[in-house]
């Protein structure tokens, strides 16, 4: 009778052990699983409503720190990034780097093969804001071999998104080798979706609302973020919504909610170029 009470124990605790650390990153629960994050930032501006109504970025930061901490991306797409919120959150992560778009991914997991950026063109409608881009890279798994294509923008705001949103796409299917998974992301000033569709790619969100809040909460607002995925599929989604409350007002991590998702790859072991 012992000898069963403590085959059961051990049992136990074997499952126990597989259980806790499945998904975690680094181990063999998390084998083919990236976690992804698009973030529009808002910009640390020196905007004295921001500062007055504690949206500037040093009441934002703690706050978004935890965020990180609580989803644990493996990849992270920054939009509207100084080199000072970027430093504030790159703990533990590479940064590559391209004017206010940012990625950052864990080295632990995952190695940046190649990658590259494009400027976006005009279409008519000179942006207030300056020229707009996309960035490309190239990840390979540490763990099995797999790689993953991560193309991540920030769209125009002077109607310029949709043929810029082509434009987009068209880049992450020509840096696509065949069999390549590839994730789009980022803010694209509109909601994506049918575009995504129209060019083969599927909305990682199911979740129809709003995005967009202007340090307001709630989801009324529009779906201007955006997680599109081709070739690889999604576990998981969501729109992460949390706040906290300082000093009598809601402080959010930013104007814009983050997009995260979980992606599952599949098939291939090279990347654009096929780099052993």
């Amino acid at each position: 009778m012992r000898r069963i009470h403590l085959a059961l124990i051990l049992i136990w605790l074997t499952s126990s052990t597989l259980l806790s650390g499945a998904g975690k990153p680094g181990n063999a629960g998390s084998a083919g699983l990236v976690k992804v994050l698009t973030y529009n930032i808002r910009t640390n501006t020196a905007d004295e409503e921001d500062a007055l109504l504690q949206n500037d970025w040093p009441h934002r930061k703690s706050l978004a720190r935890r965020m990180l901490k609580d989803l644990a991306p493996d990849i992270i797409g920054i939009q509207e990034a100084t080199d000072e919120q970027v430093k504030d959150l790159e703990p533990g992560y590479k940064v590559l780097r391209q004017e206010e778009l940012a990625l950052l991914y864990r080295p632990s997991r995952l190695e940046a093969v190649e990658g590259g950026f494009v400027t976006l063109g005009e279409f008519g409608h000179p942006d207030p804001w300056g020229d707009r881009w996309a960035m490309w890279e190239v990840f390979r798994s540490r763990e099995d071999g797999r790689a993953l294509l991560v193309v991540m923008t920030h769209l125009s705001t002077a109607e310029d998104q949709v043929p810029q949103a082509e434009q987009v796409l068209r880049l992450a299917l020509e840096k696509g080798s065949p069999g390549l998974p590839v994730v789009v992301m980022g803010d694209f000033n509109f909601d994506a979706s049918g575009r995504l569709a129209s060019s083969g790619f599927s909305d990682a969100l199911r979740d129809r609302k709003g995005t967009f809040h202007a340090f307001k909460g709630g989801r009324t607002g529009p779906r201007l973020d955006v997680i599109g995925v081709r070739g690889c599929g999604v576990r998981h989604a969501k729109v992460d919504t949390r706040r906290e409350r300082v000093d009598g007002t809601w402080v959010y991590p930013s104007d814009h909610y983050p997009v995260a998702a979980t992606i599952v790859l599949r098939g291939g072991t090279s990347g654009n170029g096929g780099k052993p």
